[in-house]
C-alpha cells in the first residue's frame, strides 16, 4: 500500500531516471490492485491524499501525473469506476497548485471522451467549465477545431436540457454558447450551429416569428445536408403558420407554397388555407369524429423539434381546444378582413375560444401592430380599421428601405428552393412521412371553413346579432 514513507523513500533517490522508474513501478503495482469495486475507489482516494500530503511537491506532482496516465490507459477499469476515480482526482486537484494542471487536463480529456460516447453532454459541459483548458489544439484531429468541440458541447448540453423540458437550463447553455461565439469571432459554421440551436429554442418557447426567420436563413445559407434543410423547411412552415399575421409572413409562406417541394410537405394544405385567409377551427362534437387526424395535426403543430408524440397524454377534446387557441390570432385577422365590427360574443363563437383568451390575444395583436382595431368597452364591440402591412415597419426612411431590401433578398432566395431540393422532389421516397401524416392531408379539408362559409353560417344561425354589420 502507498504510504507517505514510501513516497519519501522514492524522493531520496538522487538519480532522476531511477526515481522516475521507481514511480512508474509503484503506479503499476497500485493500478494492478483494481477490482472495479467501491473499496477500490476509496483506496485510490487515500493514495492521492497521501501523495498530496507529501512535503516534496515535485515527487507528488510526478507521482500523480504518472498515476493519472496509467489510470486512463489501463483497460481493466469499467467506465463507471473510472469516471468515479477521475472525478475524485479532479476534485482533489481543483484547489492545488498549477503544477498539477497536466494531470487534471488528462483526467478531464478522458472523462469528456467517456461522456461523449455516452452522449452525456451535460456532464461533458461540466468538465469543460471546471477545466477551461481541457481541450488543446495539439490533441485535436484535423478539420475539427477546439472551437467546434466547445460549441458542440455547449449546444448539445443545452439540447439535452431542452429535450427534458428544462428550459431555464437550456437557455443558460444557449447564453454560454452565445458568449463563447463572441469570444472566438466570426466563424460561419459555428454561427450556423448556434443559430440552429437558437431557432429550436424559439420554436420550443413558441416565439414563432423569430424561429421561422432563422430556419429560413439556415436553408438559404445551405446549412448541413439536403435532408436537414428539408427538415428546416418543414419547421419553418410550421412556425410561419402559427406566427402572427404580417406582410413578411404572407410573402414568405406564399413563396414556399409555390415551390414543387412543398407538394410533399405535411402542412401544405393548412399553409394554403392560411394564405387564403380561411377561418380554421375545430368543433368538439363529443365524439371521435376526426379520428386520428386531429391528433396528428396537433402533434405536427405543437411538438418542438426532437420531441416525440405522446397521444396517450392528450385526448381529442383537449387537442381541439389547443388547436383553436393556436389559430385564434389567425382567425381574428381573417375576420377583420370581412367585418367592419363584430361583438366579442360572436367572435368568441367563431374562433371557438373563451372570452378571456380571445381578449388577451386581441390586445396583444393591437399592441404588436399586427391588427388595426380598437375595443368599444361599452357595447363590447371590436371595431376594425383598414390594415396596411407596410405599417408594421416603423422608423426612418433608410430603415424602411433596408428592411424591404433584406426581405426581398430572402424571398428571392426562396425561389431557389426547388433547386436545393430537386433530388428529393424527384424521388419522394427519400422523404419518409409519418404513417398518419397523409391521413391528415386527406382529412383536413373536411374540418376547415372558409370566410364565405362562416358568413353564411352567421346569417343562418345569428340573424338577430347581425346588427354589427359587415363590409361588402
Amino acid at each position: 500500500m502507498l504510504t507517505q514513507t514510501l513516497l519519501q523513500s522514492i524522493a531520496s533517490i538522487t538519480d532522476q531516471n531511477a526515481r522516475k522508474e521507481a514511480i512508474i513501478q509503484l503506479c503499476k503495482q497500485l493500478i494492478a490492485t483494481n477490482d472495479n469495486s467501491e473499496s477500490c475507489v476509496v483506496l485510490f482516494k487515500k493514495y492521492l491524499e497521501y501523495s498530496l500530503e507529501t512535503r516534496d511537491t515535485l515527487i507528488s506532482q510526478e507521482f500523480i501525473l504518472e498515476f493519472t496516465k496509467k489510470l486512463i490507459n489501463d483497460n481493466t477499469f469499467t467506465d463507471v469506476i473510472l469516471k468515479e476515480i477521475l472525478l475524485m482526482l479532479i476534485s482533489q486537484l481543483k484547489t492545488k497548485e498549477k503544477i498539477y494542471n497536466e494531470s487534471s487536463i488528462l483526467a478531464g480529456k478522458k472523462l469528456i471522451e467517456i461522456y461523449k460516447m455516452e452522449s452525456d453532454w451535460i456532464s461533458t459541459s461540466n468538465i469543460l467549465e471546471t477545466i477551461p483548458h481541457v481541450l488543446s489544439e495539439r490533441n485535436d484531429c484535423a478539420n475539427y477545431t477546439v472551437d467546434q468541440q466547445k460549441m458542440e458541447i455547449y449546444i448539445k448540453a443545452g439540447e439535452s436540457f431542452r429535450l427534458v423540458n428544462n428550459i431555464p437550463k437550456a437557455e443558460s447553455f444557449l447564453g454560454r454558447a452565445g458568449q463563447f461565439l463572441k469570444s472566438v469571432g466570426e466563424k460561419h459554421r459555428l454561427i450556423y450551429d448556434f443559430k440552429f440551436f437558437q431557432a429550436k429554442m424559439f420554436d420550443t418557447n413558441r416565439v414563432y416569428t423569430k424561429a421561422y426567420s432563422i430556419y429560413i436563413e439556415l436553408i438559404i445559407n445551405r446549412y448541413d445536408d439536403v435532408n436537414t434543410r428539408l427538415d428546416l423547411l418543414n419547421m419553418a412552415t410550421k412556425n410561419l403558420i402559427l406566427s402572427e399575421p404580417s406582410n413578411k409572413k404572407t410573402q414568405t409562406l406564399e413563396r414556399i407554397i409555390n415551390t414543387k417541394i412543398s407538394a410533399i410537405m405535411p402542412l401544405r394544405q393548412i399553409a394554403e388555407k392560411v394564405l387564403q385567409n380561411c377561418i380554421i377551427f375545430f368543433d368538439n362534437f363529443g365524439e371521435l369524429k376526426y379520428g386520428s387526424a386531429v391528433l396528428d395535426l396537433y402533434n405536427l403543430l405543437t411538438i418542438a423539434p426532437g420531441f416525440k408524440p405522446n397521444n396517450a397524454s392528450i385526448n381529442e377534446s383537449s387537442a381541439i381546444q389547443e388547436l383553436n387557441r393556436f389559430f385564434c390570432k389567425h382567425n381574428i385577422f381573417c375576420l377583420s378582413q370581412t367585418f367592419a365590427n363584430i361583438s366579442f360574443e360572436i367572435l368568441s363563437k367563431l374562433t371557438r375560444v373563451d372570452m378571456d383568451y380571445l381578449e388577451n390575444n386581441l390586445i396583444q395583436m393591437i399592441n404588436d401592430n399586427s391588427l388595426k382595431a380598437y375595443i368599444d368597452g361599452v357595447d363590447e364591440l371590436i371595431i376594425f380599421s383598414d390594415y396596411n402591412p407596410e405599417d408594421e415597419i416603423l422608423g426612418s426612411a433608410d430603415l424602411v428601405k433596408s428592411q424591404f431590401k433584406s426581405s426581398d433578398r430572402v424571398l428571392e432566395n426562396l425561389s431557389n428552393f426547388d433547386l436545393e431540393f430537386e433530388e428529393i422532389a424527384i424521388d419522394k421516397n427519400k422523404f419518409q412521412f409519418h404513417p398518419a401524416k397523409k391521413e391528415v392531408i386527406l382529412s383536413i379539408s373536411d374540418i376547415i371553413n372558409s370566410v364565405e362559409d362562416t358568413k353564411k353560417k352567421i346569417l343562418q344561425h345569428y340573424p338577430n346579432l347581425m346588427g354589427v354589420g359587415s363590409e361588402n
